[in-house]
């Protein structure tokens, strides 16, 4: 079984309540008076007081923060007072964020000091990772992803094979300090390759054909990776399934459906193909099976 790998967006855990704090103490009409308005106003006005203490220490911020009774209000204060004093060298994270709530805020705060360290000692972000036990696995494809991005951004799709070289020296760099064998490798040519298709339209897989023996494989595997989840995701509107369906095999089922929208209009190639006929009958098995999707 490879491995699942994070997309390029650290994953999302919720909007900060810094942005409703603003809302609700920022000028307009006056605020409501219920009871429950009342409280929630009360809550922001001591995070708020929380993060402009600037009488008090680092250490008296984080205390006010994490005396709050609302625990997501507590972690969201107390983070960011951490965040605000390592990137001010104001602060060692190492004895910071052991002090927030074990579990997604502590994770969180190695995660968010990960991204601050890795530019001056990745070694230590490596380290700091490791300790984001819900984010892990996240944490350690941030600290490479940013660069890869952008050399695949330099060169452009059709420039793949021009990027190999830069690409093959991060990857090695990295897989050094991350130690995870062809855990990494996967993750690293899997994102290399579905960035640089990922803004094609139509998907045309014939640039892959063009590189190495090993790269061209892992071109194509990236790319029939996601279209196919484009198709699968297509396959839960019920009009969709069913045309995906009714398409004829040896007309080309990779060309009848391009219609379904830009990202499964891809161009034909063989290896496509195949992935769409496998596709079709596993869909249209359960469509047999259970019938049609409410």
């Amino acid at each position: 079984m490879q491995p699942s790998f994070p997309s390029f967006a650290k994953v999302a855990i919720k909007p900060s309540v810094a942005i409703t704090a603003a809302l609700l103490l920022g000028c307009g009409d006056p605020p409501p008076t219920t009871p429950a308005a009342v409280n929630v106003r009360q809550r922001m006005e001591r995070y708020q007081q929380a993060l402009t203490n600037d009488a008090g220490s680092t250490q008296d911020r984080l205390t006010d923060c994490l005396s709050m009774a609302d625990p997501d209000l507590a972690g969201d204060c107390a983070l960011v007072v951490v965040n605000r004093a390592v990137r001010g060298a104001a602060g060692d994270p190492l004895m910071l964020c052991p002090q927030l709530p074990e579990g997604l805020w502590r994770d969180e705060c190695w995660f968010e000091m990960a991204e601050i360290s890795k530019r001056k000692d990745r070694a230590q972000a490596v380290a700091l990772c490791d300790r984001a036990t819900l984010f892990r696995d996240d944490c350690r494809q941030h600290l490479w992803q940013g660069a890869l991005k952008k050399l695949v951004d330099r060169h452009g799709v059709r420039g793949l094979g021009q990027g190999l070289e830069r690409a093959q020296a991060m990857h090695d760099d990295w897989a050094t300090l991350l130690n995870e064998g062809d855990q990494h490798s996967f993750r690293f040519w899997r994102r290399y390759y579905q960035a640089g298709l990922g803004g094609m339209s139509p998907l045309d897989l014939t640039v892959c054909d063009a590189l190495p023996d090993l790269h061209r494989e892992r071109c194509l595997e990236a790319g029939i990776a996601s279209w196919t989840t484009h198709l699968e995701d297509a396959l839960q509107d019920p009009k969709k399934e069913a045309i995906i369906c009714a398409a004829e095999p040896s007309l080309g089922l990779v060309a009848q459906w391009a219609e379904m929208g830009p990202q499964v209009h891809a161009l034909d190639h063989p290896r496509l193909e195949l992935a769409a006929a496998e596709l079709q009958q596993d869909s249209c098995m359960r469509l047999i099976r259970d019938g049609p999707r409410p």
